[in-house]
C-alpha cells in the first residue's frame, strides 16, 4: 500500500531550547534527521522511563514504523513494535504499549506487552474492516480513531474486560478528528470543521465539554489535546495557518482559568500535531509533542516540556460544563493544518 504521508525531515540540535517568549522550556527528545511523530511516555514499574514514536525509514520520510524506547541504569533499549508493513504508535499504560500495524492496504491496532514481549491483535469489534488508528490505552479503555466510507470517522471508546463499546462522535464528511489520550476517567481528541477544538469526555459521567477559547485570531484553534489521570487537559492553541502564535494551554488545574492558562510558546514557524502526558513522581508532569517545522520542506521531531508539580485536587473536582457560547461552532470559514493525523487513511 502506499505510506501514510509526511514530509522529509531536518537535523535539529540537541540542546535545550529556550521558548520563543515567557514559558516553559523546550526539551528536545528525539531530533535525528527523520521525522519522528506521535509520542507516547509512561514510567514502567520498576521505575524506568519508556517512550514510544513512531519514526520514518531512511531514505523514505512518507514510511513509518512503531518504536518503543526503554531507558535502564544499564542502558537503552529500542524495540519495533509493528513486525511488518508500516507502523504508529499510539498509547502507553505500563507495561501495555498499543499502536497501529498497516498491512496490504488494512490499518489493525495491537497491544505490546513490554514484560513478556508479546503481541496481541485486539478483537474483532476495535478492528473492523474499517481502518482504525490513533489509539491510547488506560486500564481497561481503549480509545481510537475509525475511518469510514464517504470521508467519515468516529471517536471510539472500547472496555477490554467488559467488550462495551461507545462511540463519542461521528466526524461528517467536511471535518476532520482524531483521539488524544485516555487516562484514569477521563479522555481527550480533537475535531475540525471550519475551525479546531478540543473535547474532554468523562467516563464515568459520560459527559463532554468542549474547551472555551479566548478571543482573538491567534486563539481560533485548538488541537493536539492530552490530559492527566486527574482529567487536567494540555492542548495547542494557535491561529489559522501553521506556526501562527502556537500556544501550549493548560485547563482545569487549580487556578486555571475557563480559557486556560498558557505555560509554553513556541518559537515562530513551529506547530504541533499529536501530544501525550506524563506524570512524574514528583508531582510535576511532562508533555510530550511532535514539533513541525513549517516550511516547503517540513521536519517532525519530538520535544517536551515539564510543567512543576500541581496539586491535583482542583482537576479531579473540575466540572463538565460549559456556558451555551462555548459550545456552539464558531462561523469562521478557514481549517487548521495539517489537517489530519499521520496514521489516517487521508495520509
Amino acid at each position: 500500500m502506499r505510506a501514510p504521508v509526511l514530509i522529509v525531515a531536518a537535523v535539529a540540535g540537541l540542546v535545550l531550547v529556550p521558548l520563543a517568549h515567557a514559558g516553559l522550556a523546550e526539551t528536545p527528545v528525539l531530533t535525528s534527521a527523520r521525522n519522528e511523530v506521535v509520542p507516547a511516555a509512561d514510567t514502567h514499574a520498576g521505575g524506568d522511563p519508556l517512550l514510544a514514536f513512531a519514526r520514518s525509514r531512511p531514505g523514505n520520510p512518507n514510511a513509518f514504523d512503531a518504536f518503543l524506547r526503554r531507558t535502564t541504569p544499564g542502558g537503552m533499549t529500542i524495540v519495533k513494535l509493528n513486525r511488518r508493513g508500516y507502523g504508529f504508535t499510539g498509547g502507553i499504560d505500563s507495561p501495555l504499549v498499543v499502536y497501529q500495524e498497516i498491512f496490504r492496504r488494512q490499518s489493525n491496532l495491537k497491544i505490546y506487552d513490554i514484560d513478556t514481549g508479546t503481541r496481541t491483535t485486539l478483537p474483532p469489534r476495535v478492528n473492523t474492516r474499517y481502518w482504525e488508528y490513533a489509539p491510547s490505552i488506560s486500564g481497561d479503555w481503549l480509545a481510537f480513531t475509525r475511518d469510514l466510507p464517504r470521508n467519515r470517522s468516529r471517536i471510539a471508546l472500547y472496555n477490554r474486560s467488559t467488550a462495551e463499546q461507545r462511540i463519542l462522535e461521528t466526524i461528517g464528511r467536511d471535518a476532520f478528528g482524531y483521539t488524544g489520550q485516555v487516562a484514569g476517567n477521563w479522555l481527550v481528541w480533537t475535531r475540525c470543521a471550519k475551525q479546531c477544538h478540543v473535547f474532554r469526555y468523562n467516563i464515568a459521567a459520560r459527559t463532554r465539554i468542549r474547551l472555551p477559547k479566548p478571543t482573538g485570531r491567534g486563539n481560533r484553534e485548538h488541537y493536539a489535546g492530552s490530559v492527566t489521570p486527574t482529567g487536567v487537559v494540555y492542548a495547542a492553541r494557535s491561529g489559522r495557518a501553521c506556526g501562527a502564535s502556537v500556544k501550549i494551554v493548560r485547563f482545569f488545574a487549580p487556578g486555571d482559568p475557563s480559557t486556560g492558562t498558557v505555560v509554553a510558546r513556541l518559537p515562530r514557524e513551529r506547530d504541533l500535531l499529536a501530544a501525550s502526558t506524563r506524570v512524574n513522581g514528583d508531582g510535576s508532569t511532562d508533555v510530550f509533542y511532535d514539533r513541525r517545522r513549517c516550511s516547503a520542506r517540513p521536519a517532525w521531531n519530538i520535544y517536551r516540556i515539564t510543567d512543576p508539580a500541581v496539586p491535583p485536587r482542583g482537576a479531579s473536582k473540575s466540572r463538565d460544563s460549559a456556558s451555551s457560547s462555548t459550545r456552539a461552532l464558531e462561523s469562521t470559514s478557514g481549517t487548521k493544518r495539517p489537517a489530519s493525523h499521520p496514521g489516517s487513511r487521508s495520509r
